[in-house]
This record gives structure tokens, sequence and C-alpha cells, in this order.
């Protein structure tokens, strides 16, 4: 039995829940439905009805999503509604972007003290306002505050990381921005090559673009008026933006490298408290090894129909061992962010009411649109 993946995100404006189900390379939006709310019931409903509409409600064993009370709530929540609709159960991938955000959001509440549920946070909403009054050209990174808190070494590791990242293509804009103003934040940017872009949208869910905006702020702050206090707030924030935050995104992606990362994310947060013990508290809890590798584990395997024989085997004969090699190229081709939705999301903002208004047409449409992107791609 193929076993396929789900991959889901309500978008708040337009009211609407992209659905796509994917297997190995392959990836099939099923349908944008109109929901009346994001509750957990409609959010299931909706899903539920594109499973069985496509035949997939026996194949899919993996969800992925937000783990928003909508979502991952014990009984109102999406998935578990969703499990009783399907009478099994379903392995959640949460999305890691969204794992990795919400160490951030813990850092910025502890660090900015002006955090609402409004898109609009002050201390970054004013760098949009006077955008158009601010000369982009006249930056000035924080060297000396990042040499009195990072070693040089450390300093030029970051820098060859990410200069190496550049090179590499990326699936959104905002990543390839952020890593960029990491550059220009350390002093990298030597020839001013790299330009800053005109602030975006503050979205709520997505704590990626208050990294960019908070980043943009610290280098243009000799044309801001920011109090001492708010001044070393943000460099606290930015600091450990570019040092620790950045780095591991990327590879965010890859499930195969996902045990392995957190673990050094964790490690990487404990030793920070050197540099700011604050931050390192307010983004990191109290963690064993028992958290990453419990009884439960080996079920991640046997629901994705992978032999475990080689696990009884010795480590260092792993990499010609046939068994391993064939879970590791599954495995390696698990997604555990729900980009994809995200980029569906921006399909229904492109053409929603573009060409036509009826519904069963509109689905069909951007169907289409996907399936000739995807054609392109390959």
């Amino acid at each position: 039995m193929e076993n396929y993946y789900l991959d889901w995100m309500y978008e708040v404006q337009k009211e609407r829940l992209p659905i796509i189900a994917s297997f190995d390379d392959r990836e099939q939006l099923l349908a944008v439905p109109k929901l009346e709310s994001s509750s957990g019931k409609h959010q299931a409903k909706a899903i539920s009805t594109a499973l069985f509409d496509w035949n997939l409600h026996d194949k899919v064993q993996i969800m992925c999503c937000y783990t928003t009370a909508s979502n991952t709530g014990r009984f109102s929540g999406a998935c578990a509604i969703l499990e009783q609709t399907l009478e099994r159960e379903l392995l959640l991938f949460a999305c890691r972007h969204h794992i990795y955000e919400l160490v951030l959001k813990a850092v910025f509440e502890t660090k900015v003290k002006q955090i609402t549920s409004s898109p609009d946070i002050p201390i970054l909403k004013k760098l949009r306002d006077k955008w158009k009054n601010i000369n982009t050209d006249n930056i000035e990174p924080p060297l000396n505050f990042v040499k009195a808190h990072i070693a040089e070494t450390k300093i030029t590791s970051l820098l060859t990381f990410y200069k190496t990242e550049l090179e590499k293509p990326f699936i959104r804009n905002d990543y390839r921005e952020l890593v960029e103003l990491c550059v220009v934040f350390l002093g990298g940017d030597t020839e001013n090559k790299l330009k800053l872009r005109p602030p975006g949208a503050l979205h709520q869910a997505r704590w990626m673009a208050r990294a960019i905006y908070s980043i943009k702020k610290c280098l243009l702050q000799s044309q801001l008026k920011i109090t001492a206090k708010g001044k070393n707030a943000l460099q606290d924030v930015c600091l450990f933006i570019v040092t620790l935050y950045t780095k591991p995104w990327p590879e965010c992606t890859v499930a195969i490298k996902a045990p392995n990362q957190d673990l050094c994310f964790l490690k990487a947060l404990k030793e920070y408290e050197k540099v700011d013990a604050k931050s390192s508290k307010a983004s990191i809890s109290n963690m064993t090894l028992d958290d990453f590798v419990t009884q439960r584990s080996k079920q991640f395997l046997s629901r994705l129909q992978i032999d475990d024989s080689f696990l009884r085997e010795d480590v260092s004969s792993w990499g010609d061992n046939p068994t391993f090699l064939e879970a590791r190229r599954r495995i390696r081709r698990l997604k555990v962010v729900n980009d994809t939705a995200e980029r569906a999301v921006k399909l229904m903002q492109d053409f929603n009411g573009f060409i036509t208004a009826e519904e069963e047409q509109k689905q069909f449409l951007l169907r289409c649109v996907q399936e000739h992107r995807n054609l392109q791609r390959n």
C-alpha cells in the first residue's frame, strides 16, 4: 500500500484551506475549499471530504501542519477529528519551521515586551511606516556589539556557512533574504552587493517576517529613533537570530537530519546562556534523550512499512546494509515542513477570482496551474 503524506494550512484572509497529498517526490493539490471558520471541526471535514473524493482515505499515513490548537487540540483539533473520521491513527509531523519559529517567539517575548496578537508590533511597525524616508545604502552593522559577544572564529564560521547557503537555490525569497541579512549583520558584505528590500507584510503566524524586520531595523538604527533600552533588546534578538536561529533553518526540510539537528540545536541553546542567559532560558525547556527516542519510536518505521531489521545490526555495518539504505532513501523523501501548503496559499491568492468565480471551475483551475508549475520544475 502506498503511504501518502497530507499537508494543509488555513489561510485566514481568504478563509481557504489548501490540502496537498504527497508521495515520494510527487505532490498533488487536492482542493482549496472555503470554510465557515478555522475550527478543527470544519478543517477536518474539508480534509476528509478531499481524501474520500480522491480515494486516498485509506492511504494517507502522515499529517503535517502547524501546532495551533485548531489543528492539534486533543479533542477538537483537526488532527484528532480526522483520525476519528478515518477510524485509525495517523503520524503527526509538526511543521519543523513552525516549531523553530516558536523558539524565536519565546526570545521575542522575553526581550521585546511589545508583543501582541496583532501582526503589527509597534517596534517593527515604525520601520515599515518610515521606509520611504530611509537611506538603505547607509547601513551600519553593529560589529562592535557582535565581537563583544561572539569570537572571531565563530563569526568567520557563520559567514562561511551563510555564503555557501547563498550559492544554493531557495524555495522562498524570504528564506534567502534572511540569510543575506545575516551576512550583512556580521559584516560579511564588504563589497555592498546585498541590498535591503522594502519591508513586506508582518504575518502574525510567521515569525520569519519579524526576524527579517528586526535585523533591518538594527542595521538602520542610526536613522531611527530608538531608546537605549529598545536598542539593547533589538541587538540581543538579532544576535540570537544570526548566531543560532537562522543556521539550522535551511535544513529543517530534511527529515533524515531532523533528530541530530534538533539535538545540536538544543545543545547550542544551552551553551548560549554564556552569551545571553535570558534568551537561552526562554528558548529551551528541560529535555532529555528520552524526548528523542521512546518505546513508540519504532512505530514510525512500522507505520511506513519500513523493515527495521537493520536496528539489530552493528551501526558500523549500516552503510552496506540494503535494508538500512532503503529506509534512509524513503525517510529522506518525507516532508517535515508544510511549505507545500504555503505555496498553495500563494496560488490561491494569485488566482482567486481570476478567470472564473464558479467554485468547481476554480478548483480545477488551481490544480491545472499547480500541475503546470510542477512540470516546469521537473
